[in-house]
């Protein structure tokens, strides 16, 4: 055994006995890996939830093109490979591999739209605004950036019919050709249903352990003026103020229904983690997390401005855009990266940026 062998050996050892003392992993959430209880086609939404407010305290600006929505991150190809970057890719590990290119092998879920004398089109996810509406009110549309035209489909698999358009929730694999697919395989989507939008997972992503004790329930989302102050002073220092709910979001009526903590969370961009802490615990007596973060008030803000241009340009195909706060980049859900599509977002920094298209590369 040579040297290397040796060193090989005590590696694995070490390795073998570090999992040895790991606590089992949790019972996987099957209706989220699935898909059988996520919406896989357009989800619709409904007059505003009470925990919406919430949210939009947490998540700063969301730049909606009216008539669309994020696209779902559990409609998500299973098949697509690891590389396309998706929940939480970067230029640098995943945002680089989501370029779709002539002749390309493709992957889209979502709803499949073929109307009398139109070409069949594919529809990336987008939100209805139902308020009065009831199903099959109106025959199913798609908004012109989120459309992607579709050859060689059969049309007689779409199970649904509204006034004479045909429509399904499909999977769908092709060859992207001129800003078409040409379809290879078409496959239905099982437990397919419609629900409200969720939360942002990273309400729920406080950088921070609990206190000795645990947080302290149902604080409240109110920031004293001393203290909104303190952040908004220091731009450059210290990232936005953000909300987050380590035991969930609450439902029900009221911003604390269901008593679960929040947390008041300032990540510092520059400077003394501990004098910030120092400072703000003197005017804010709620549950409070400071932590390093990565983006300035500044740079959010100026990202925030850029995309603001891009978003409601047709030609771009982007549905909605998040916003880059404190270590987290801006979700950016859209039609397809084209060449174009990445020279736009290129200028705002793809760095800062998780691209999440509903017509991904597999090769």
């Amino acid at each position: 055994m040579n040297r290397s062998d040796e060193v090989d050996d005590l590696l694995r050892q070490a390795g073998a006995h570090w999992r040895a003392e790991q606590p089992s992993a949790p019972e996987p959430d099957l209706a989220r890996i699935t898909g059988t209880t996520r919406a896989r086609g357009p989800r619709r939404w409904v007059p505003a939830l009470a925990a919406a407010s919430v949210a939009a305290i947490a998540a700063g600006a969301l730049i909606v093109l009216p008539g669309n929505k994020p696209a779902d991150p559990a409609a998500v190809p299973p098949n697509a490979s690891a590389s396309n970057g998706s929940n939480g890719s970067n230029a640098s590990n995943g945002n680089n591999d989501l370029r779709v290119r002539d002749g390309d092998l493709v992957e889209a879920e979502g709803r499949v739209i073929a109307a009398p004398g139109q070409p069949v089109i594919f529809c990336a996810p987008f939100a209805e605004i139902l308020i009065g509406k009831k199903p099959g009110d109106e025959a199913p549309s798609c908004p012109l950036g989120n459309r992607v035209v579709l050859t060689g489909l059969d049309v007689s698999k779409l199970t649904d019919l509204v006034k004479g358009v045909r429509f399904d929730s499909i999977r769908v694999t092709g060859l992207w050709l001129g800003g078409t697919i040409a379809v290879q395989q078409q496959l239905p989507i099982p437990g397919v249903t419609t629900e409200d939008p969720t939360q942002p997972d990273f309400l729920t992503d406080v950088p921070c352990a609990p206190p000795v004790g645990g947080w302290k329930p149902g604080t409240g989302e109110q920031f004293p003026t001393a203290m909104t102050s303190y952040v908004s002073s220091r731009p450059d220092q210290l990232a936005e103020l953000w909300l987050g709910w380590p035991d969930g979001v609450p439902g029900g009526t009221g911003a604390t229904a269901g008593n679960k903590p929040s947390v008041a969370v300032v990540e510092v961009v520059q400077g003394d983690v501990d004098q910030v802490r120092t400072d703000l615990a003197k005017v804010y007596r709620g549950n409070l997390c400071v932590a390093r973060g990565k983006y300035s008030q500044t740079v959010s803000r100026s990202v925030q401005t850029q995309l603001d241009a891009l978003v409601g340009d047709p030609s771009l195909g982007i549905s909605s855009a998040g916003s880059v706060m404190g270590s987290r980049r801006a979700e950016i859900d859209l039609t397809v990266v084209t060449e174009k599509v990445w020279a736009a977002l290129s200028k705002v920094g793809i760095d800062k940026l998780d691209l999440r298209p509903a017509v991904r590369r597999i090769r």
